[in-house]
This record gives C-alpha cells, structure tokens and sequence, in this order.
C-alpha cells in the first residue's frame, strides 16, 4: 500500500479523536456556537411547524452555514440533525471533504501547468501523485484549520465551497459554478470577492494576457472576460445589489462589524501564510537557500525588500494601538495574549516583526525568479510571466480587501486567503520536494493540533460571565 494511501485515514482518525474529545469535554455550545447552534435549530423547527424562521440578529454573516443541516432534516423529517453534535459532525465531514478537492484541485492545476511547459517545449519535473496528496495534507493540517473543523463555524463551510467552486469552474465554467460561488458568499461574505479572484484566475490561465497591455488591449481583455463568464457576472451584480441595499456588507447588528482601516491585518497574514508555506519549504530547502542567497546578493531585489518593509512599516505604525473591544475583553483567545504581552507592550514590538514581514511578502515572487525558474527572454515567456505575476498581485490585493476593512484579529480569517495562496503556489512549484521531511512535517502538524485540542479540552479555567456574551456559563478554554 503507498504511503500516500494512508492520508485520507489519518485524517480520518484525527478529526473523529477530536470531534469526541470536543463531545466529551464541551458537549454544549460553545463561544459563537451560541448563536449558530441556536440559528440551526431555529431554522429546522421553522420547517416542521411551516413558518418562516426568525433570524437573530447578534450574526452578522448570511445563513448558508445551516443550509446542510436544513437540507437534512428537509429530507429526513427529523430534527435531530440540528442537535449540536450533528451540527459538529458535518463541519468535520466538510472539513474531511475539503482534503480530497485540495488534492483533487491540486492535481488538476499541476497538470494543467505541466502541459502547458511540455507544450512549449520546457524542461519540467514533474511532482507525482504522492507528494500532491502530501501536499494537500500539509495545507490542510493547518491549526486553526482543523481546530475549527470540529465547531460550528462558518470557517469550514466558507472554505469548503470555495475550494468546490475552484475545483469545478476549472473543468465547467457553467451556471453550477457561479451557483457555487454564491453558496461561498452565503457562508461569509468576503467570499464575494475570493468568488471574483477565482473567476478572474481562472480565465487569466485560458487566456494569456496580450504582449502589450496598452489601455485598448486591457478593455479588449476584460470584455472578453466578461463575455466568458455570464453567470458569474450575474452573480457579481447580486453582490453590488445586496452590498448597496444592505447599506454595507454585514448582515444584523453591524455595530460591532463596522468597516475599519485595520492596516496591520495585512501584515499579520503575511506572518500567518508565510510560517505556514515555509514548512512546505523546508522540503526543499537547498532552494530556499539559493533563494535567500540571491535576495541578499542582487541589489535590485534588496532594494526592493527595503521599500517593501518601509510600506509594510507605515502600516503597521498606521495601525498603531488599535485593538478591538472584544479582543481585550475575552481572555480565552490567543490573540488577547498577543496584543497584552507582545503588540501593546510598545511601537518597537510592532516594528521588529516587519523585516520579517517583508520576507514573506517577498517570497512568492522570488520563487519565479530563482536561478532554475528564470524564464527566457521571449514574448510567450514574458506573457506567461506577467500573468503569474498579475495572479499573485491580485490574489495579495484581494487578501488585503477582505482583511484590513476588519477591525477584529482572528487567525481564521486568514485561512481562506492563506490556502488559496498555498494551492497557487504549489501548484507552480519547479523543484524537487523531499516526500520525507513533508511526512515529518504531517507528524509534527498532525501532533501540534492535538496539542491545541489538549489545551482546549483538558486546560480549562474559571473566568467572569463577559457582558457581551452573558448566555456564556461553560468554563474558560484556551482557542484560537
């Protein structure tokens, strides 16, 4: 049996340990779950008794996180799929499915990026189908991925149909497509704009851009895109619909979702996706040697990383002490003991990071400028590398949308965006990965978040009922 065989058991075995572990330790909602639990079963026994649902208006994002449970119990005639368990069960079910169209998406988008070089006559090695599905295992294993697989949060949802979304427009740009895409924004609305990246992604890898982008040649360009995608367009438009007669985009009680400048948000992200790709590095780390060694070594690139920090600097000093209510008020998260003991403390602790901040920023284009993935001096390759170029450009732009309009730091804000990038970037990776070191990193990632269920379920601690969450009575528990 191959190794890479073993994959989809292990995470199998590892969501069903915590999922029970959660069941045994915190049977009862927890943290927002108090108000998602409640929305479910609200929408379940609207169905039984024919009414229509009341919706509370404490949750501020749309209800496609109980459409699952809805459509169970629809079909069933049984409310018992919208007891909590049931509701934590299938985020860990979408959260399992979610690792095989990683893997599946994976696949597709390498193969699509290997013909393209056996086509133009390109020397590519290609990476087997074992190391994709480690790959796609080390994406996955994320902590704040799988912690929230076993709650009932939208995080796992928001991820599941957008993964969907890309594995399915890649094969069918169709009406079931932009449905999908919808079915993400119901989730969460900044999906609306990741629904918008992948469409504009999608289409950028069918339709190279022009070897000159003069202004006449982009209006060609983008109308030629719009043509291509009817539906999504359609979509687009409910979006703006929905965003303007809203009056912003969320839902119910926007006085603690109000838009906000966060500039930092930008920089944690990087830190967050950068410490969670270079593990991916690691397995090939004589290249990122060679990659740290021509940043240093070329003057143009040095130059660059220096005005990126001084960019990355002023935001974090535009930033400066800004911190959400809820934040400092909830000592059960991990970001409250960030910004006490590290980001609060003083201007120097905010600013030491950004050197750092600036590498990971850096790095995914210094991958397409290394000494093995140089491309030729030719019009096709110079189009192929704007189009890479361009791809990052925007998928950077649209994390930097959906994350600083936030005023509130939770690291499973940045998953979505962070796994896309480490699709994207997997998927054009030219150097040989060692498959062991990746399955020590699945060991060690795989221990890591039973650490995190550890200190959830085992190291609880008695605190004050919060003000803004007085339905809160279980115990403290330490979480993301």
């Amino acid at each position: 049996m191959p190794p890479s065989s073993l994959i989809l058991p292990s995470a199998a075995a590892l969501l069903l340990v915590c999922h029970v572990w959660f069941y045994i330790r915190q049977p009862e909602p927890y943290m927002d779950e108090l108000f998602h639990v409640p929305q479910a079963k609200e929408f379940c026994n609207a169905m039984s008794q024919k009414r229509i649902p009341f919706y509370d208006p404490s949750i501020t994002t749309p209800p496609g996180l109980y459409l699952p449970n809805f459509l169970l119990t629809l079909f069933t005639q049984n409310t018992t799929f919208c007891g909590t368990q049931w509701l934590r069960s299938t985020s860990a079910v979408m959260s399992f499915l979610t690792l095989i169209l990683i893997r599946n998406l994976l696949c597709t988008l390498y193969q699509q990026y290997r013909d393209e070089s056996s086509r133009e006559g390109k020397v590519n090695d290609p990476i087997d189908q074992h190391t994709v599905a480690l790959l796609a295992f080390v994406i996955w294993l994320h902590p704040v991925n799988v912690f929230y697989a076993n709650l009932y949060y939208t995080d796992t949802t928001s991820l599941f149909w957008i993964v969907l979304l890309w594995t399915v427009i890649l094969k069918s740009n169709s009406f079931a497509s932009a449905f999908l895409g919808v079915m993400a924004s119901l989730s969460r609305q900044t999906n609306m704009v990741w629904h918008a990246y992948i469409v504009f992604d999608t289409f950028l890898n069918k339709e190279p851009l022009p070897n000159t982008l003069r202004p006449h040649n982009a209006l060609l360009y983008f109308r030629k895109m719009m043509k291509a995608n009817p539906w999504h367009i359609f979509a687009g438009v409910g979006y703006v619909l929905f965003i303007v007669t809203n009056g912003g985009v969320a839902i119910g009680d926007k006085s603690h979702h109000e838009v906000a400048l966060h500039q930092a948000m930008f920089a944690y992200f990087l830190a967050f996706h950068g410490s969670a790709f270079g593990l991916i590095q690691l397995s090939a780390f004589r290249d990122l040697l060679k990659t740290i060694r021509q940043l240093v070594c070329t003057f143009k690139l040095i130059t660059t990383y220096w005005c990126v920090c001084a960019v990355l600097t002023a935001m974090v000093l535009a930033t400066g002490e800004h911190a959400h209510p809820f934040i400092l008020a909830d000592n059960r998260h991990f970001t409250f003991y960030v910004y006490r003991r590290w980001l609060l403390r003083s201007p120097w602790h905010r600013l030491c990071l950004v050197p750092v901040y600036g590498w990971f920023l850096m790095n995914p284009f210094l991958e397409r400028i290394m000494p093995d993935g140089t491309p030729e001096e030719s019009e096709d390759n110079r189009c192929e590398w704007d189009s890479l170029l361009l791809s990052d450009l925007a998928l950077l732009g649209c994390s930097y949308v959906t994350l600083v309009s936030s005023a509130l730091l939770e690291p499973r804000y940045f998953t979505v965006p962070s796994i896309l990038f480490s699709i994207r970037r997997c998927a054009r990776l030219k150097t040989k990965l060692s498959k062991r070191v990746l399955w020590i990193i699945s060991l060690g990632l795989v221990v890591l978040n039973i650490s995190f269920v550890y200190v959830f379920a085992e190291l609880p601690f008695q605190r004050q009922v919060d003000n803004h969450m007085p339905r809160d009575l279980s115990p403290g528990r330490f979480m993301f």
